[in-house]
C-alpha cells in the first residue's frame, strides 16, 4: 500500500443576521443599524432582498474598532453581452438585465 497524504483545511462560518435579528439580538433600533449600513459603515452580505451582518463584525463596530473590509459591491447582473452591474450601477437597464446566480 503507499502512503497518502491528507491535507484537511478547516475554518469557521461566520454567525450572520438580518437586520431586523441583530436588532433583536444586540438590542438595537432597527434604523440605525440600516443608516449604517447605507452609510456604508458597515459592511454587509446581500442576499437577495435581505441584508446579512456578520455578528463578530457588528461587535467591534460597536466597540469602536476600525472595520478593515470595505462595503464591496460585487456584480449582480449581466446585460447579456458580457458587462457586469452592481446593484447600484444598472441605471435604466434594469429592465434589460439578467441576474447572476
Amino acid at each position: 500500500m503507499t502512503e497518502q497524504n491528507i491535507t484537511v483545511e478547516t475554518y469557521t462560518i461566520p454567525k450572520l443576521l438580518g437586520v431586523k435579528d441583530l436588532a433583536k439580538e444586540f438590542r438595537l433600533p432597527t434604523t440605525a443599524i440600516r443608516q449604517w449600513i447605507n452609510n456604508g459603515q458597515l459592511p454587509v452580505v446581500v442576499c437577495g432582498k435581505k441584508y446579512l451582518v456578520n455578528c463578530t463584525t457588528f461587535s467591534k463596530f460597536l466597540e469602536g474598532s476600525p472595520i478593515t473590509e470595505p462595503r464591496a459591491e460585487q456584480p449582480i447582473a449581466t446585460d447579456g453581452s458580457g458587462h457586469l452591474y452592481a446593484e447600484n450601477n444598472m441605471g435604466n437597464k434594469a429592465a434589460r438585465i439578467k441576474p447572476i446566480f
